[in-house]
């Protein structure tokens, strides 16, 4: 996992997974300690209405090049 600014991207052998939002520190935590069951994104249009720490604005899947 490599945690930035306002995004957190988790690598897979054949894809990257890209999580854009808010608050990802706890979200990486979680992670790293396996207590993670799912991970949804609310969209950008309740970015301003959520008050919540986390916020998933958007998950992207990158696939990986086959060396």
């Amino acid at each position: 996992m490599r945690l930035g600014e306002d995004s957190l991207t988790l690598v897979f052998a054949t894809d990257e997974v890209v999580i854009a939002g808010r608050g990802l520190h706890a979200l990486y935590l979680h992670l790293a300690d396996q207590k993670v069951q799912r991970v949804h994104e609310q969209g950008e249009r309740y970015r301003e209405l959520s008050e919540a720490p986390v916020f998933i604005e958007k998950i992207e899947r990158l696939p990986r090049p086959l060396v």
